[in-house]
Protein backbone atom coordinates (compact mmCIF):
# COMPACT_ATOMS: atom_id res chain seq x y z
CA UNK A 1 0.00 0.00 0.00
CA UNK A 2 1.22 3.24 -1.32
CA UNK A 3 1.80 5.78 1.67
CA UNK A 4 1.21 9.45 1.05
CA UNK A 5 4.06 11.15 2.78
CA UNK A 6 4.26 15.14 3.61
CA UNK A 7 7.11 17.23 4.23
CA UNK A 8 7.12 18.12 7.67
CA UNK A 9 8.90 21.84 8.79
CA UNK A 10 10.14 21.45 12.14
CA UNK A 11 8.68 23.01 15.31
CA UNK A 12 11.27 22.92 18.10
CA UNK A 13 9.66 23.23 21.38
CA UNK A 14 11.12 22.08 25.04
CA UNK A 15 8.41 19.53 26.91
CA UNK A 16 8.87 17.68 29.60
CA UNK A 17 10.33 14.20 28.46
CA UNK A 18 8.46 12.38 30.57
CA UNK A 19 5.40 11.79 28.49
CA UNK A 20 3.68 7.86 28.01
CA UNK A 21 5.51 5.59 26.52
CA UNK A 22 4.33 2.52 24.80
CA UNK A 23 6.67 -0.57 24.12
CA UNK A 24 10.21 0.24 23.05
CA UNK A 25 11.81 -1.54 21.08
CA UNK A 26 15.63 -1.54 20.62
CA UNK A 27 17.15 0.40 17.22
CA UNK A 28 21.24 0.91 16.35
CA UNK A 29 20.25 1.94 12.88
CA UNK A 30 16.81 1.60 10.91
CA UNK A 31 13.72 0.37 13.15
CA UNK A 32 10.00 0.24 12.47
CA UNK A 33 7.08 -0.81 14.43
CA UNK A 34 3.36 -0.26 14.85
CA UNK A 35 0.32 0.38 17.74
CA UNK A 36 -2.99 0.25 17.78
CA UNK A 37 -4.43 3.92 17.30
CA UNK A 38 -7.88 6.01 17.15
CA UNK A 39 -8.82 6.26 13.33
CA UNK A 40 -11.50 6.22 10.99
CA UNK A 41 -10.96 2.65 10.31
CA UNK A 42 -12.09 -0.73 11.87
CA UNK A 43 -8.09 -1.52 12.58
CA UNK A 44 -6.09 1.36 12.68
CA UNK A 45 -2.33 1.89 13.44
CA UNK A 46 0.13 4.13 14.16
CA UNK A 47 3.81 3.38 12.73
CA UNK A 48 7.41 5.02 13.07
CA UNK A 49 10.09 4.35 10.52
CA UNK A 50 13.66 5.19 12.05
CA UNK A 51 16.70 5.84 9.44
CA UNK A 52 20.31 6.69 10.61
CA UNK A 53 23.37 4.63 11.90
CA UNK A 54 24.01 3.74 15.51
CA UNK A 55 23.22 6.68 17.53
CA UNK A 56 22.97 9.23 14.33
CA UNK A 57 19.38 9.78 13.66
CA UNK A 58 19.00 11.04 9.89
CA UNK A 59 14.51 10.77 8.96
CA UNK A 60 12.12 9.72 10.88
CA UNK A 61 8.47 9.16 9.17
CA UNK A 62 5.02 8.95 11.53
CA UNK A 63 1.71 7.52 10.00
CA UNK A 64 -1.61 6.76 10.66
CA UNK A 65 -2.71 3.29 8.21
CA UNK A 66 -6.28 2.55 8.60
CA UNK A 67 -8.62 -0.46 7.10
CA UNK A 68 -12.32 -0.80 6.98
CA UNK A 69 -14.17 -3.78 6.26
CA UNK A 70 -16.99 -4.08 3.54
CA UNK A 71 -19.67 -6.15 4.64
CA UNK A 72 -20.43 -8.55 3.07
CA UNK A 73 -17.10 -8.39 1.08
CA UNK A 74 -14.23 -10.52 2.64
CA UNK A 75 -11.62 -9.02 3.95
CA UNK A 76 -10.28 -5.70 4.99
CA UNK A 77 -9.99 -2.40 2.78
CA UNK A 78 -8.20 1.00 2.91
CA UNK A 79 -10.29 3.61 4.46
CA UNK A 80 -10.04 7.41 4.03
CA UNK A 81 -7.40 8.93 6.07
CA UNK A 82 -8.02 12.68 6.74
CA UNK A 83 -6.09 15.63 8.77
CA UNK A 84 -3.85 13.69 10.58
CA UNK A 85 -1.56 15.45 13.07
CA UNK A 86 1.90 13.33 13.81
CA UNK A 87 4.75 14.23 16.53
CA UNK A 88 8.14 12.96 16.74
CA UNK A 89 10.57 13.70 19.72
CA UNK A 90 13.69 12.57 21.25
CA UNK A 91 16.92 13.44 23.10
CA UNK A 92 20.08 14.72 20.92
CA UNK A 93 23.33 14.42 22.41
CA UNK A 94 24.02 17.93 21.81
CA UNK A 95 20.70 19.53 22.09
CA UNK A 96 18.87 18.54 24.83
CA UNK A 97 15.21 17.51 24.30
CA UNK A 98 14.09 17.89 20.63
CA UNK A 99 9.98 17.97 19.23
CA UNK A 100 9.12 18.09 16.00
CA UNK A 101 5.18 18.40 14.37
CA UNK A 102 3.07 18.40 11.45
CA UNK A 103 -0.32 18.72 10.67
CA UNK A 104 -1.23 16.57 7.02
CA UNK A 105 -4.37 18.39 5.82
CA UNK A 106 -4.44 16.27 2.91
CA UNK A 107 -6.38 12.62 2.34
CA UNK A 108 -5.33 9.34 1.50
CA UNK A 109 -6.21 5.93 1.13
CA UNK A 110 -5.61 3.34 3.90
CA UNK A 111 -2.38 6.12 5.23
CA UNK A 112 -1.58 9.46 5.76
CA UNK A 113 1.86 10.43 7.36
CA UNK A 114 5.32 12.69 7.37
CA UNK A 115 8.87 12.61 6.93
CA UNK A 116 10.47 14.38 9.37
CA UNK A 117 14.35 15.53 8.90
CA UNK A 118 16.44 14.94 12.54
CA UNK A 119 19.72 14.89 11.04
CA UNK A 120 21.31 14.56 14.66
CA UNK A 121 22.48 12.29 17.44
CA UNK A 122 20.51 11.22 19.95
CA UNK A 123 21.66 10.24 23.63
CA UNK A 124 22.63 6.34 23.47
CA UNK A 125 19.94 4.71 25.12
CA UNK A 126 17.28 7.06 24.94
CA UNK A 127 14.26 7.13 23.74
CA UNK A 128 12.44 8.36 20.30
CA UNK A 129 8.87 8.58 19.73
CA UNK A 130 6.80 8.98 17.41
CA UNK A 131 2.37 9.84 18.12
CA UNK A 132 -0.58 10.30 15.80
CA UNK A 133 -3.73 12.25 16.15
CA UNK A 134 -6.49 11.98 14.29
CA UNK A 135 -10.07 13.69 15.34
CA UNK A 136 -9.13 14.76 18.20
CA UNK A 137 -7.67 11.15 19.87
CA UNK A 138 -4.01 10.81 20.08
CA UNK A 139 -2.67 7.08 19.55
CA UNK A 140 -0.23 5.99 22.70
CA UNK A 141 3.61 6.98 21.96
CA UNK A 142 5.20 4.85 19.89
CA UNK A 143 8.72 4.65 21.06
CA UNK A 144 11.84 3.21 19.59
CA UNK A 145 15.20 2.83 22.09
CA UNK A 146 18.27 4.46 20.38
CA UNK A 147 21.77 2.65 21.17
CA UNK A 148 25.14 2.55 19.62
Amino acid sequence: MKRRIGIASAVMAAVVPALMLATASPASADARQCTLAPGPGDTNDSCIQVWGDGTWVGEVEVWLSSSKYAFPLPGLYPADVCNVKLDVWGQGKYGGHFEQTYTNTGCAKGTLGARFNISRTAVDGSYLCGRTTWNGMASKANCVIVHS
